[in-house]
């Protein structure tokens, strides 16, 4: 099929490079948009305009696929967010080059704060050790026995990770 060079400078112009499909954007910004997709309990993408960001929930980090729970952590997220608006308040950038935000909807209290509260992810003391609340959030979850507290002992995922890459290393040997 042929294409007038009109159109194809046209086509051209509108095309995202598939190196680069995310937005740069600094820190210290506010963005709204809603949700594209759901990465895990803990992340998503929010397409803005045409564009996307990849985020990561400040203070919070959910459980890993193939952990307990990390399934229902994914649904819970996408209960809280999916189709509403969501203004993402940008924290910092991790080394996977995802935007850390703590992220409202409508509701009074932030999202990463909700996820803690019902127990569907940890309160990541690592990056955020002076916040009371996330802290307090998760003492009342774990008292209540909700989401993963439903377990004695359930394992964090920082835990959960380092577990695999070790176990990784040593399988390829």
């Amino acid at each position: 099929m042929r294409v007038s060079p009109v159109l194809a400078s046209k086509l051209r112009a509108r095309h995202v490079p598939a190196a680069a499909p995310f937005a740069v954007i600094p820190t210290g910004e506010v963005l709204t948009g809603r949700v594209h997709h759901f990465a895990d309990g803990d992340g998503f993408s929010l397409a803005l305009s045409g564009r996307f960001a990849a985020i990561r929930l400040w203070a919070v980090d959910a459980p890993e696929w193939g952990q307990p729970h990390a399934r229902q952590a994914w649904l819970h997220l996408q209960s809280l967010v999916w189709g509403r608006p969501v203004t993402c308040y940008i924290r910092d950038r991790d080394r996977y080059g995802r935007l850390v935000c703590e992220c409202f909807t409508n509701a009074q209290f932030s999202i990463n704060l909700i996820q803690v509260l019902y127990g569907f992810a940890w309160h990541y003391a690592a990056y955020a050790p002076d916040e009371i609340q996330y802290r307090d959030a998760q003492r009342l979850a774990r008292f209540n026995r909700r989401g993963l507290w439903q377990n004695d002992n359930p394992t964090p995922p920082w835990v959960y990770r380092h577990s695999i890459t070790h176990r990784r290393s040593f399988s390829d040997v």
